[in-house]
């Protein structure tokens, strides 16, 4: 729709591609803005005692090269690993496909879809062998009755990078230092050159009170909120 010039504004998690670019109208101008950052969290059953993922097992995990958790610890009896996704629509599984397995096909066939965010808590929750992917913005921040509700079920994994670097959580500190691996970068896609209400908010997304509303919300703003303002310029 921003292509076709039916809508002037986009939020998005990717640029437009080299594809996207050529098809765009003559003249026509996509301008991007960077504005938060999502951390990509990893739950499980509370009752799962393997706490700890490293990317080169959930990569392996993803390619079906890992199925049993006895292939990651001998001693657990919890069986077939079973991934789930908030929806169809999800772009997670592209975003760990094109970041992690760097792979199109031949995913595993233990890739399962919830109806929704309270859908695939419910099933980490009933299935001990399962494990959830899925934006850390989605469940909210922890002053919040989903936030509440989701951790009361379920518990976030520790991811390292690789064996020999520190487990890490989906949390903004971890994600500022660089020590979380899983994360995208959010986008809003503006499609109007001429100031207007869609250019004014994407300055309003950029600057301290859009930026504080970003942290609550979950995501990590790209600045400071207390003390810094970026510029958004043509």
């Amino acid at each position: 729709m921003l292509m076709d010039d039916s809508v002037k504004i986009a939020i998005t998690s990717r640029d437009l591609n080299a594809v996207e670019n050529q098809r765009l109208k003559q003249n026509q101008v996509i301008r991007k803005y960077l504005f938060a950052f999502e951390s990509i969290a990893i739950v499980a059953n509370q009752a799962n005692q393997d706490t700890i993922l490293s990317v080169s097992t959930l990569k392996k995990i993803l390619l079906g090269e890992i199925t049993d958790w006895k292939q990651i610890n001998p001693k657990s009896n919890l069986g077939e690993i079973k991934v789930l996704f908030d929806s169809k629509e999800t772009t997670i599984l592209n975003y760990l496909v094109d970041s992690i397995t760097q792979a199109t096909e031949n995913l595993s066939q233990n890739l399962f879809y919830a109806k929704g965010v309270e859908d695939l808590r419910d099933r980490i929750a009933n299935q001990p062998n399962a494990i959830g992917i899925l934006g850390y913005n989605q469940i909210g921040n922890e002053n919040t009755k989903t936030y509440r509700e989701f951790t009361s079920k379920t518990r976030f994994m520790w991811v390292k990078k690789d064996e020999n670097s520190k487990p890490t959580l989906p949390y903004a500190g971890d994600l500022n230092n660089g020590d979380y691996p899983f994360w995208r970068p959010i986008y809003v896609l503006l499609g109007e050159t001429r100031n207007g209400l869609p250019k004014s908010f994407c300055f309003f997304l950029t600057q301290e009170v859009g930026q504080k509303i970003i942290l609550k919300a979950g995501l990590m703003p790209v600045s400071d909120p207390q003390n810094t303002f970026i510029v958004v310029s043509d």
